[in-house]
């Protein structure tokens, strides 16, 4: 199944960590510094269970990706990796 979180903070975080673990999640964040810490595998919270579950995922299964939401003056949607 294919998840879309909006949100990287605590909540949004921990649940897109839990769908994770069997389902393809995409978590969005206005926050580019955020994201790029989850796409290197770093928690943008102090959270011990989320720093496991980051560092026991290995490339071929991560089903976590983090991306950059942002609407722009125009009220187009724009994403960003």
């Amino acid at each position: 199944m294919k998840i879309a979180i909006a949100g990287t903070g605590y909540v949004g975080l921990s649940n897109a960590m839990l769908l994770a673990q069997h389902n393809e999640v995409i978590a969005l964040d206005i926050i580019p510094e955020k994201i790029e810490q989850l796409n290197n595998k770093q928690s943008p919270i102090v959270d011990a269970q989320i720093e496991d579950f980051n560092k026991s995922l290995v490339d071929e299964i991560n089903h976590l990706q983090a991306k950059v939401y942002i609407r722009d003056l125009f009220g187009k949607s724009r994403y960003y990796h």
